[in-house]
């Protein structure tokens, strides 16, 4: 048996999954756009981890074979503990001469990788142990032993990263060395960019040996229970769909498994699953709304839900739908932001996976059949936050009627805003003051079309009321949706002229589009009294 990091990591969440990945890999489903723009982000973050450090020595993931990695970690770890021998002994030589009896030369700082010491370290250090081959991000070699440092761009512990730091442990102590240290190196939410970015501030360390060790029999568990699920080619085992299909990651083999479990009706598209388990339900014989039998373990909302996909009816409360529409008043400026995060601040007072608003649309409905737009797309160089804010409110009047979908999410963008730039500060509060949210009458069930499959978010909402709008999105060139915005807008000044471009024009089309489904939204709205 052959297994690496991720696939031991693959194995705990489901064997399943592991045994598909190594004998029917070919139905393993592509990874979206937006899973390859967290792992360059993840790399970015991989490489300024190795400052905290003074890493300069790498293993070269290309152009060896693992056996190569595992010979290079072996050299590497060998010189540096014979340079600290004879480093040990020139200084004992010197301080037997002077009789400082009770200097220990070894007193070295290693619960804080952060300060400045000799420890040598190594990126991608490799390691084998019985089939089960693992590498370090980043590995110090100290007098103590070998301090392994996991590195993550997420921003705090997860269990998973507790196992991941186990197997490094298991491998590398079973070959041989001490293994002195396991830290979990991540982001440290908290930071606040002010001048030169901040190395030190930018990431926490937190000790996890003792939970690491406490793990170690698991371990041992774990790798016979992927043998024996290994060894058989033929056979996939018996493993029924659950929440570990989605947890801790989105199983890349889970339309093979759910194939029976979807369609019309699902039982897992039933709303408000803090109130019941769709897994229970589906295991019992209730996979589609059709099967229920006893209607009053279910709530309000969720009961109408099914009413409407078994009668394929639309439910509408035209009282409620009138009181929301009279808090609107026109011209309504209808607003969408689109905006980027990203695990490095490259900004001042931005913060890490801070939402940073880059482009805007608005259409402005004057209530008599005129429509006008107005759109802003920040320059891909610099801070895009000053002009974009510039632009909103020279384009906003005050207390304007603004309506947005989601509405939560254009206001906390409006309030980092007038924390960052207080000249506009008057002008945001007011806006966020005005600003209403479309979602409420979809929220509140106020309004329900049977092909929403009980959820209110605009790409649920928007095909079953203006089907028509869905092939717009579809017809779109490049950008398609906010994942691509947000994945494509920092990649934006990489780009030659004629590629970037496009990609503005693309932007401005989509965000565009945005709003113009919000005027068509609420114009159903309207027809519905």
């Amino acid at each position: 048996m052959y297994l690496s990091k991720s696939q031991y990591i693959r194995g705990l969440q489901c064997v399943k999954s592991l045994w598909l990945l190594k004998y029917k890999s070919q139905l393993q489903q592509t990874p979206p756009q937006t899973q390859t723009a967290r792992f360059e982000a993840g790399d970015e973050v991989g490489e300024l981890a190795l400052q905290l450090f003074d890493c300069a020595d790498k293993i070269s993931f290309e152009n060896s074979t693992f056996n190569e990695k595992i010979a290079q970690t072996k050299a590497f770890i060998d010189k540096a503990m014979g340079q600290m021998q004879t480093n040990c002994a020139g200084l004992n030589s010197k301080l037997n001469a002077t009789n400082h009896k009770h200097f220990s030369p070894l007193n070295l700082d290693k619960s804080n990788p952060k300060s400045k010491n000799s420890n040598p370290a190594l990126a991608e250090a490799t390691f084998s142990f019985n089939g089960v081959l693992v590498m370090v991000d980043i590995l110090q070699v100290t007098p103590q032993g070998l301090v392994l440092n996991e590195v993550k761009s997420a921003t705090r512990v997860k269990d998973i990263y507790i196992d991941d730091l186990a197997v490094q442990y298991f491998v590398i102590s079973k070959a041989g060395y001490s293994v002195a240290g396991a830290n979990l190196v991540h982001i440290n939410s908290a930071y606040e960019r002010a001048g030169a970015l901040d190395i030190n501030a930018l990431f926490c360390k937190v000790d996890l040996l003792e939970k690491v060790r406490l793990k170690q029999n698991e371990i041992e568990q774990n790798l016979q229970k992927f043998k024996r699920v290994l060894d058989d080619k033929e056979n996939p085992p018996n493993v029924r769909i659950d929440e570990h299909c989605d947890y801790p990651y989105v199983c890349d083999f889970k339309e093979v498994c759910w194939q029976n479990a979807l369609g019309e009706n699902s039982i897992f598209e039933l709303a408000g699953r803090k109130a019941f388990n769709p897994f229970e339900l589906y295991h019992k014989g209730v996979a589609k709304f059709s099967d229920i039998k006893d209607f009053s373990a279910f709530n309000a909302h969720q009961n109408l839900q099914i009413q409407c996909a078994l009668k394929r009816e639309v439910h509408i409360n035209k009282a409620a739908i009138k009181a929301f529409l009279d808090t609107l008043s026109c011209p309504i400026y209808h607003l969408d932001f689109e905006t980027f995060s990203e695990p490095v601040p490259h900004f001042d007072t931005q913060r890490p996976y801070m939402q940073v608003p880059f482009q805007y649309s608005l259409h402005i409905d004057f209530g008599n059949g005129k429509l006008a737009h107005k759109e802003f797309l920040a320059s891909c160089e610099g801070d895009s936050r000053p002009a974009l804010a510039q632009a909103l409110v020279k384009d906003i009047p005050q207390d304007a009627c603004i309506l947005a979908y989601n509405a939560s999410f254009e206001r906390s963008v409006m309030k980092h805003l007038a924390e960052f730039l207080p000249e506009f500060k008057p002008n945001l509060e007011n806006f966020c003051a005005n600003l209403k949210d479309l979602m409420t009458p979809f929220k509140n069930k106020d309004f329900y079309h049977y092909k929403m499959k009980g959820s209110y978010s605009i790409k649920a909402v928007l095909p079953a009321l203006v089907p028509q709008m869905e092939q717009a999105y579809h017809n779109l060139e490049l950008i398609h949706n906010g994942g691509e915005a947000m994945d494509i807008y920092p990649k934006l000044k990489k780009m030659n002229e004629n590629e970037r471009k496009a990609y503005q024009n693309a932007l401005l089309a989509y965000c565009k589009l945005d709003t113009l489904a919000m005027v068509k939204v609420l114009a159903k709205l309207k027809e519905a009294l």
